[in-house]
């Protein structure tokens, strides 16, 4: 997809990756005016790996390039939705985020690792129902690629205006010291299990 002027200003946009019961087909939703080429594809299935590992446990990402901010998680998709998750006996794998404009007026307020670690079923959850089930059982010839998402409320405070869920931090500002950086410039997070998985990044 090429990239067209983005009117995007400020605010966070929803970016969902995710198959189709029917269709390999794997994007859902980006932000207007954004391709599904270069960093935010590279950064997304970096995330998510094709799956592997995932099975342990879900990987959180947070990764800063060209002018854009972006946040998420890379999970199963049985972790968001009871039974948009599997194809053909299959365990499908997703990845649910938001992107955001770097400059936007106050800079885009991210959330704390621990609190999508907390809460990313319930936030990721909502997404994903919301952009892959109409395209769930769609035939493949119906899918004309993802959709365009506007700026919408984020769960988390800070971001847009709805407060944290009871029980989170209501700092609302990255922990710098629980985000692990990588060379490029992203951040990923692995949630804690009792079971310890080997380290990807």
């Amino acid at each position: 997809m090429a990239v067209v002027t983005d009117t995007t200003t400020k605010g966070w946009a929803p970016v969902v990756y995710g198959r189709t019961l029917n269709a390999d087909s794997w994007w859902r939703a980006v932000p207007a005016g954004t391709g599904t080429d270069g960093w935010l594809d590279t950064a997304v299935n970096a995330a998510v790996d094709g799956g592997n590992t995932l099975a342990d446990g879900p990987r959180f990402l947070l990764s800063r390039s060209h002018g854009r901010l972006l946040v998420g998680v890379a999970c199963r998709a049985a972790d968001l939705h009871a039974e948009m998750n599997q194809h053909k006996g299959r365990a499908l794998h997703c990845f649910v985020g938001w992107l955001a404009p770097a400059a936007a007026v106050g800079g885009p307020v991210a959330p704390r690792l621990s609190d999508l670690e907390t809460h990313y079923r319930q936030w990721a959850g909502e997404l994903y129902a919301k952009w892959v089930g109409p395209d769930w059982d769609e035939h493949r010839a119906k899918l004309r690629g993802p959709r365009p998402s506007g700026p919408v409320d984020v769960p988390w405070t800070g971001g847009s205006g709805r407060s944290a869920p009871t029980g989170s931090s209501r700092t609302g500002r990255t922990a710098r010291s629980s985000w692990h950086r990588r060379p490029n410039g992203s951040a990923c997070g692995r949630r804690r299990s009792p079971r310890p998985a080997r380290p990807r990044w």
